[in-house]
């Protein structure tokens, strides 16, 4: 008979168990604790009672192994679970006959039909209906069942001991990675353990031996190891690691992507409870080290087993994953997946562990690269994998330079982990060092003379100076090398400020630490006025002059050499320097945009320099700020710049091209007479008039042969200057059959097309010419209106040549393609009638027309319309329509993300779930659209909650309050903060 403090012990015990569980339970559900041989000692308390108490680890208190010892804290003890949802009652007894006569209950658990029977009555019970047997193995059998819309796998533990069981309950349920499969709930059949998991209709790997591309092994490989590091910091060995056990919950061959998870946790154990374990897992993916544990327990006396340490850990599990790999693969691994297999077999246990770290850390970053839409090529995939984590760069099956340089563009540390001889590629380390200039770390000495590689480091190596000092302020020896400083400081500066003091005041050493990088005179204060050392600074780095003294940007010599060197250094001379003539000239001349409102501001104003300036950079003349058209002398200026360059007439001021002085500068360029000079300039200048006797002298040079090119002159160097001095007539009169006069009459305005004759109107030769000049079509003929050719080249010219097509070639498929294919904006230039057809609408839309307010109503009740630009004329659509199109407008809502339109859809398919889980998957602010019975389902309502928590408050009014339902909310809400 038990004393009170033993009854107080085993109840607090039971309790402990209940804990670990109660979570499959609501809190106004209760549990009876009670000694079988006093039932007046008996206490009901709720499960939010439980909840609020401390328990032990459920693999602290539960049966493990072959260790009965801690069953007997179970015994006489009799636990009644109460569900209030259903009425019904579920005991697991604890009786001391059903352990002592193992053998008997083993008979029991081998019979396959009465376990299934069981199982079935059981679930019937439950208004569930139970599958066949799905699969068997070495602990029992697993039916399917579904419950819900969800298919479950349910695994008995049959044909071992209880313990199994119990031990595969306590590993599992403690677990929840993405990459372990998932125990939803557990249940107690007469003794009989039952798993309640996910159900991996695709099956373990066994089935896909040999069909596995490397791509998909080191997803495997990752995903495993990613599971055992996680169990590994729970002190659980999973100890029968093997195809079977590792199951597959998606796989896509064509994407090369592959989920799998980690299953069959009967022979796990916990390294902190367990202290024997049983014979088990399978032999031929066992690590050598089990076979010697096996054979040194057979030498030994049964009591002095327990002293023998085991040998079971993670790194066991690593070499059973080795040799799944080797499996999976057979016998004609690549040298990339050899070298995997050889590291997770190797002899050195420590060197398994770092790999399964490594593995571990890549498992997200390949996850996510997989999962990506955006990645379509296993190329892409592998480049956003090494990006996010260096490590995939050393496991991609790419290492040639191109793939190299694409990751070293998004990750310059992954650097560490190409190919030896990448290390010392120039290319290579140039383009690690510009994404992340620690990658400085990795570079090869061969490359410390690489000029390029200087001056990358020698720009970025400043960010990295606590690393300077660290690295390179090592050793005494260090202390005296000048090779090795000098070396230091050419890359960086600011490395000076790290050489021994001995240095610092040794006026050689400085001389040479300059003489390398000039740039480093900045920390050097007590020599900044020092002549001799801004001379050598200044022979490798002109910047330095930005922190030069005053005595030294006063100094013409330094300040000439620098200009010569760097002209747009001249802003840091002194102002004395800046208005010495000699100097301000040289720097103009070299740099005029830059330098000129950097002179003196006498020197702007001296006509004599400004003459100068513009004989060596005529054009500056257009800059009107600093050549002002009032100054009195400007016209001798703009003389001089047209002497050199006839065209910059035509950028001075418009009231200049009226002077005498310039228009005679000009002129004299074109024409030789100088008597017709001055009679042009005359006439231009306003000073005389452009009379019918003028023009008949002109008409007369004209007809001699000899002044016809001269007069041509004279009349297109009017035309340029005044298009309307000379008129329309005249020049009709003298020009019309003069084909080049009027293509460069055209240049000046295109009214001047007019002069031509009939007989060149009709030339397509020069009807290009003047296209290409922009005469506008209308003045064309008819009949050339109608030419495909020409008028294809006078659209490309200007849009607006398509108003004077030919009404035919108006209405072509063809030019109007034309037209929107490059002025897409220009819709509304066809014809009218057009602008309805659906034909030319779905072409504008082709070709980028997105003004849809002026399409005709055609376009939103064409489907084919409406597909070329879903998101953007969906608005336009009427309602009307989209009720009567329900499929396309579920298709145009999984395209826009509008979920507003749902609200248009027909009642049948707010409540068809198939349909409306796709949308509440990507926003779960979706439920508001669906029917009341979808919003009162609980699985389809968590799937919207899940992606959208704020989905809640579009649940049924019943679920808002339903305590268990917003208890999980609640759980999975504060999962994902974490």
């Amino acid at each position: 008979m038990l004393n009170d403090a033993a009854h107080k012990r085993k109840r607090e015990e039971s309790i402990k168990i209940l804990l670990d569980s109660s979570d499959d339970f609501s809190d106004d559900e209760t549990v009876q604790v009670m000694r079988d041989d006093d039932e007046t000692n008996q206490k009901t308390i709720s499960f939010r009672q439980l909840k609020k108490k401390k328990a032990l680890n459920l693999v602290d208190v539960l049966p493990n192994n072959n260790n009965l010892n801690n069953l007997n804290n179970l015994n006489n003890i009799n636990m009644n679970i109460n569900d209030d949802r259903d009425g019904e009652q579920t005991t697991m007894k604890n009786e001391n006959d059903k352990f002592n006569n193992r053998e008997e209950q083993l008979k029991k658990m081998l019979n396959e039909n009465t376990t299934e029977r069981r199982l079935k009555e059981y679930f019937y019970s439950k208004g569930l209906k139970v599958d066949d047997c799905v699969g068997s193995g070495g602990f029992g059998s697993v039916f399917t069942v579904l419950i819900g819309e969800n298919r479950k796998a349910i695994k008995c533990i049959t044909n071992s001991s209880t313990v199994i069981g119990f031990q595969e309950l306590a590993n599992s349920i403690q677990l929840d990675h993405e990459h372990i499969v998932k125990v939803d709930d557990f249940h107690i059949i007469e003794g009989m353990v039952c798993l309640e998991m996910e159900f991996m209709e695709k099956g373990s790997l066994v089935s896909y031996k040999r069909k596995l591309t490397d791509s998909m092994l080191i997803q495997i490989v990752a995903q495993v190891c990613d599971a055992l590091s996680y169990i590994s910091k729970k002190n659980i060995c999973h100890r029968d690691i093997k195809p079977g056990n590792l199951l597959v919950r998606s796989i896509d061959f064509d994407l090369e992507s592959i989920q799998v998870v980690v299953g069959d946790f009967g022979l796990s154990f916990s390294q902190k409870s367990i202290k024997e374990v049983n014979d088990g897992g399978t032999l031929s993916y066992m690590d050598p080290i089990i076979f010697e544990y096996i054979e040194n327990l057979k030498k030994i006396k049964p009591e002095e087993r327990k002293n023998l340490p085991l040998p079971y850990g993670i790194d066991t599990d690593l070499y059973s994953l080795g040799v799944t790999i080797e499996q999976l693969v057979g016998n004609t691994p690549t040298d990339f997946i050899r070298k995997i297999v050889e590291t997770l077999k190797n002899p050195n246990r420590k060197e398994r562990v770092s790999f399964m770290h490594k593995m571990a850390a890549i498992s997200q970053a390949y996850t996510q690269a997989f999962k990506n839409p955006n990645n379509s090529t296993l190329w892409h995939k592998h480049l956003e994998a090494a990006s996010i984590h260096p490590f995939c760069m050393e496991l991609s099956p790419y290492q040639h330079k191109h793939f190299v340089l694409e990751v070293l563009k998004r990750n310059g540390i992954a650097i560490q982990y190409v190919y030896p001889e990448y290390r010392k590629d120039t290319e290579v380390v140039l383009q690690a060092l510009r994404q992340n200039v620690w990658a400085i770390t990795t570079i090869s000495e061969e490359l410390n003379q690489d000029p390029k590689l200087e001056q990358v480091v020698k720009q970025n190596l400043g960010w990295i100076k606590p690393e300077i000092r660290n690295r390179f302020s090592r050793g005494e020896n260090r202390h005296r090398d000048l090779d090795f400083y000098l070396n230091l400081v050419k890359y960086n500066e600011e490395t000076i400020i790290f050489i021994p003091e001995e240095m610092k005041w040794n006026r050689e050493y400085l001389l040479k630490f300059v003489s390398v990088n000039g740039a480093c005179l900045q920390y050097l204060r007590d020599y900044m006025n020092d002549l001799e050392f801004f001379k050598i600074a200044l022979q490798n780095n002109l910047q330095v002059i930005e922190f030069a003294p005053p005595s030294i940007r006063d100094d013409l010599e330094i300040m000439n050499e620098i200009i010569e060197k760097d002209p747009e250094l001249f802003s840091y001379a002194s102002a004395r320097l800046k208005g010495n003539r000699d100097l301000a000239l040289k720097s103009v001349t070299l740099n005029p945009y830059r330098n000129f409102g950097q002179i003196h501001k006498d020197l702007k104003t001296n006509s004599q320099f400004l003459i100068d300036v513009i004989t060596n950079n005529p054009s500056i003349i257009e800059q009107t700020a600093w050549f002002d058209p009032s100054l009195p002398f400007y016209d001798e200026l703009a003389s001089q710049a047209l002497s050199l360059d006839r065209d910059l007439f035509f950028k001075l001021p418009f009231e200049k091209r009226k002077s005498k002085a310039i228009l005679r500068e000009f002129f004299e360029t074109v024409l030789v007479d100088m008597v017709m000079i001055e009679e042009v300039v005359d006439i231009l200048s306003g000073s005389t008039s452009l009379d019918e006797e003028a023009l008949q002298q002109l008409k007369e040079r004209y007809l001699d042969d000899q002044q016809k090119g001269t007069i041509r002159k004279i009349l297109l160097s009017i035309l340029s200057v005044d298009r309307y001095k000379i008129p329309m007539p005249f020049l009709i009169e003298l020009f019309s059959e003069d084909r080049d006069f009027i293509e460069s009459a055209v240049e000046y305005g295109q009214d001047f097309f007019q002069i031509a004759c009939n007989d060149l109107k009709c030339q397509d030769e020069f009807l290009a010419t003047c296209i290409d000049k922009g005469v506008n079509v209308s003045q064309f003929p008819k009949e050339k209106r109608s030419d495909a050719e020409l008028m294809k080249r006078a659209i490309l010219k200007d849009p607006n040549n398509f108003r004077h097509l030919d009404e035919n070639l108006k209405e072509s498929i063809e030019m109007i393609q034309l037209l929107l294919s490059n002025y897409p904006k220009l819709f509304n230039l066809i014809p009218s009638h057009l602008q309805y057809e659906k034909e030319i609408i779905k072409i504008a839309i082709q070709c980028g027309y997105r003004n849809y307010n002026n399409l005709a109503s055609q376009a939103f009740t064409d489907e084919n319309i409406l597909k070329l630009d879903v998101k953007g004329l969906l608005p336009f659509v009427s309602q009307n329509y989209l009720r009567n199109h329900s499929e396309f407008l579920l298709e145009s809502v999984k395209i826009t993300n509008e979920i507003k339109y749902l609200d248009l859809l027909p009642d049948h398919y707010k409540d068809n779930e198939q349909v409306m889980i796709e949308f509440v998957k990507y926003n779960g602010l979706a439920l508001e659209y669906c029917s009341p019975t979808l919003r009162s389902t609980k699985e389809f309502v968590q799937v919207a909650v899940k992606q959208n928590e704020m989905a809640l408050q579009f649940a049924s009014p019943s679920l808002q309050v339903d305590h268990s339902f917003i208890c999980e909310f609640s759980i999975f809400q504060e999962m994902n903060r974490m």
